[in-house]
């Protein structure tokens, strides 16, 4: 009987294993799916690949970033800053110079306001002048070669008006110029006092 009772131990022993090794591969196959499991982990792989080498190149973009921070802070620490008081009539007549020189006729300039900035005060001018669009062009590139504390903030070129010159139709054109100077701002822990 012993024999027996060993034999019936040892049958179902065999059968609770095959039982359960037909669980764990039907567990496997319905859910880990090695084929599926396998294309997912290369995909996860090749995400972080690519947002490992997109974060290389964002740290190398924001160190490049940094370093034109400094030069740009160095620079204006060395002169940078707007003059105290902007020579307008000086840089009014360098800008007539400039329309002149490039054939445009000036026919007004007029002051049209200032604006005060935290430690900026920008004093705006109208400028009126007509000629060849070619000349228009010059002038305005040369303008942006000027050496002071001025810049365009507005363009109007308006249509052309035939006749008037042999060489070419002429466009009327309205800038409006915005020079800059420091002003003192007064700190709001003394109200201005």
């Amino acid at each position: 009987m012993r024999t027996g009772r060993y034999t019936i131990v040892l049958v179902d022993l065999a059968g609770v294993v095959v039982s359960c090794a037909l669980l764990g591969a039907s567990a496997w196959q319905v859910f880990l799916k090695p084929s599926t499991a396998s294309a997912e982990v290369d995909s996860l792989q090749s995400v972080l690949s690519e947002r490992t080498r997109d974060a290389t190149l964002l740290e190398h973009e924001l160190g490049k970033q940094q370093r034109m921070l400094e030069e740009r802070e160095s620079r204006l620490a060395v002169g940078g800053a707007p003059p105290e008081r902007t020579p307008i009539e000086e840089d009014l007549r360098t800008i007539a110079d400039v329309v002149r020189r490039n054939r445009l006729g000036l026919t007004d300039v007029a002051p049209v306001g200032s604006v005060d900035y935290p430690g900026v005060r920008e004093v705006r001018y109208r400028i009126i002048g007509e000629g060849r669009f070619a000349d228009v062009d010059r002038t305005l590139r040369e303008f942006e070669k000027c050496d002071f504390w001025g810049d365009i903030t507005h363009v109007r070129l308006s249509g052309t008006k035939a006749g008037r010159d042999p060489e070419g139709a002429v466009c009327e054109m309205v800038l409006t110029v915005s020079f800059y100077s420091a002003i003192s701002t007064p700190s709001p822990a003394t109200g201005g006092e």
